[in-house]
């Protein structure tokens, strides 16, 4: 059986209530193994679990059987190196649990990986929101992704499997692992946003 195109790790840690939110976004709950997508076996999902004594999450897995899950001490570097470990797909896609993809989230990793260029990416930031505060934010973050070069993996952040063995993972750090790591990618590719909002 063929690898799946690409693997979802999601970090959690006391969040089931957003990770099954998720988890059914990503359709999950009726599809064996891993998500067919366009008649093919392309994504598999991945959630590592930080915290051993969270009881909810048990809850999460009945309804879920289908999903990769693993267990790994509290903090998100290590947490998406576990899941990574376990992995078996060409891109890596680092997904938080409150983050909601756009639907067509597949197809731009796949016009990546057409790229041999580009290392890794992220997808715009978008708010569910008609505000003009929201308006506000997403030029903010857009701001501190275009000039300052600062994205985080609340953009949700996919990378190529070869390179992500290359700079053997994140670092374990206590904050900004995701700002640290992608720094390290941009030094082994083009790394840039997709138009496409999540």
């Amino acid at each position: 059986m063929a690898a799946p195109f690409v693997s979802v790790v999601i970090p959690v840690l006391r969040d089931t209530p957003m990770l099954e939110t998720q988890l059914e976004r990503l359709g999950c709950r009726a599809v064996p193994a891993w998500v067919e997508h366009d008649g093919g076996r392309d994504y598999e999902v991945i959630v590592v679990n930080g915290d051993s004594k969270d009881s909810s999450i048990g809850d999460a897995r009945r309804a879920f059987p289908q999903v990769r899950w693993v267990q790994s001490g509290p903090g998100r570097g290590q947490q998406m190196n576990a899941g990574a470990r376990l992995a078996s797909g060409r891109w890596l896609l680092f997904l938080h649990a409150d983050v909601e993809l756009s639907g067509d989230w597949f197809e731009q990793i796949k016009e990546a990986d057409r790229n041999q260029q580009i290392a890794g990416g992220c997808f715009t930031f978008a708010l569910d929101s008609l505000t003009v505060a929201a308006r506000l934010i997403e030029w903010g973050v857009r701001w501190r992704g275009s000039l300052a070069g600062l994205v985080y993996g609340d953009q949700g952040l996919f990378v190529r499997r070869k390179v992500f063995d290359a700079l053997e993972g994140y670092r374990p750090i206590a904050i900004m692992e995701d700002l640290e790591f992608i720094g390290r990618i941009r030094r082994r590719g083009r790394f840039g946003c997709s138009p496409s909002p999540i």
